[in-house]
């Protein structure tokens, strides 16, 4: 279908993206936007921001972005605010790969924004108040800018290139990895092409250096994070919830494509294989399969939620070339607000299930956080539980996956952050729990309530306030 045969499209697509994209957006602040927020967007000087890199959390780019958006805005402005710049990246993103998609691909062009814009997994992410949003604007850009190159269109190429190549590492370290993989696959298109293009690498291997630049202002820092790394304790789990999140990424897609086969198979044609995009994917997936297996513990799934536009390009590109263009006339409008309903709907179901499963583990006191399940999606239980409280002096004992966000609202509402106390710091806990029966913990259950005060069991826990992960338990005698 020519998308620029409808030209309300965006208009559609957009709303529906806007009410896909609600339960991301709302949500409260998790550890790790919490985190970034105290750590690093509120240090007194900008300069600060790119000096100071105790932990992997400091997104530097990002964070140098942040700094400035909450000195323009405030920072107890509310969540939404604070978002904006994410939300502002999801939709230059969006708008991207519609025009982009629609100008390369003008046959099925609407899928390539489709496929993220109802993306269950890249929703989850692109929201979020860390540096997967801008990673992904740019890996976008760099999926195209390798397209524009293998068509010989160098100057659309490195307009695109060139600004996720120099901007990407800045952000994550791990985002080099993506941008070696393009860099290596045109490499290899070029040698099997046995053309004269070797200065286009030239020209942005340079480009590369420049953008570890932040690192090197901070490398003992950054050496001693890399010494203490964390993640998954086993690589194949690891690379099996990768794989399984960009079969649910592509899923309708890929219904689509075997309905296409289907009919080329039935219409004996021939397929010419757009092979550069093909070596691109396989690059891609060696480079993350490598990776995940040279560390351990292996690095956190969502590290590679970057690969996913040069994964989705090969898709795109076979779904292009297997459309039959005979079919043109029995699509209409009918048909392009049907498909659209059913990446919407899909994205809404999928919504529903994985809030359902989520709520069924931290019921269990598991707190699930991979590429499928986030274990703080659509969660306004700690903002809601300090706005109802009406106390300010009484220590209340947090749970670790509960405590840093408690805190933050506590803060903001003008709270004293002393009165809540991390339950791995045993002595500051021990000398609290020594009047037990002045003091709330902090949790989503009674079992990891009494993980965090470690108490004989002379005492009886009572639920006192609080719902969903955020609940507050009081200590009663037996």
């Amino acid at each position: 279908m020519k998308t620029m045969d409808f030209p309300y499209a965006p208009f559609i697509i957009a709303f529906l993206f806007l009410m896909v994209s609600f339960p991301y957006i709302v949500p409260d602040l998790w550890m790790d936007e919490v985190i970034s927020f105290w750590e690093f967007w509120r240090l007194g000087k900008f300069q600060e921001v790119f000096l100071h890199y105790p932990i992997a959390n400091n997104h530097i780019l990002f964070s140098a972005l942040m700094w400035l958006w909450c000195k323009f805005l405030g920072t107890n402005c509310g969540d939404i605010f604070l978002r904006i710049p994410c939300i502002a990246f999801a939709f230059i993103s969006f708008l991207f790969l519609f025009y982009w998609g629609r100008k390369r691909f003008p046959y099925t062009g609407i899928f390539f924004s489709l496929v993220f814009c109802f993306s269950p997994i890249y929703l989850a992410f692109v929201y979020q108040l860390r540096g997967y949003g801008v990673s992904l604007f740019l890996a976008i850009l760099l999926s195209a800018g390798f397209w524009e190159f293998q068509i010989k269109n160098y100057r659309q190429g490195f307009f695109l290139s060139i600004p996720a190549i120099l901007l990407l590492p800045g952000i994550m370290p791990s985002n080099v990895l993506i941008v070696a993989s393009t860099i290596m696959a045109l490499g290899i298109v070029f040698y099997l092409r046995k053309s004269r293009e070797w200065w286009v690498l030239a020209v942005l291997f340079p480009f590369l250096i420049l953008g570890l630049f932040p690192y090197f202002m901070i490398w003992k820092q950054f050496l001693l994070v890399l010494k203490d790394p964390l993640g998954w304790e086993s690589p194949f789990s690891a690379l099996g919830n990768i794989i399984l999140a960009l079969a649910i990424h592509l899923g309708i897609l890929f219904l689509f494509l075997a309905r296409l086969i289907y009919e080329q198979k039935k219409l004996k044609k021939r397929i010419s294989p757009q092979y550069p995009c093909w070596i691109l994917f396989g690059v891609s997936l060696f480079i993350l399969i490598l990776s995940l297996f040279m560390r351990q513990p292996s690095p956190y799934p969502r590290t590679y939620l970057v690969f996913f536009p040069l994964f989705t390009l090969p898709f795109m590109a076979l779904a292009e070339e297997l459309y039959i263009k005979e079919e043109f006339k029995r699509i209409g409008k009918k048909s392009l607000l049907l498909i659209l309903a059913c990446f919407a709907l899909c994205a809404a179901i999928y919504q529903r299930i994985s809030y359902s499963l989520v709520q069924n583990q931290i019921a269990k006191g598991l707190y699930p956080q991979n590429l499928l399940m986030q274990y703080y999606q659509n969660s306004h239980s700690a903002s809601q539980l300090v706005k109802d409280l009406e106390i300010e002096s009484i220590y209340i004992i947090g749970d670790f996956h509960q405590w840093l966000t408690f805190r933050h609202y506590w803060v903001l509402k003008g709270n004293n952050p002393d009165y809540v106390i991390d339950a791995r710091n045993r002595k500051t806990v021990a000398r609290i729990t020594e009047e037990p029966l002045n003091l709330l913990i902090l949790a989503s259950n009674q079992q990891k309530a009494w993980e965090c005060v470690k108490l004989e069991k002379q005492y009886s826990l009572i639920l006192w306030y609080g719902s969903g992960m955020y609940k507050l338990f009081s200590l009663t005698n037996n």
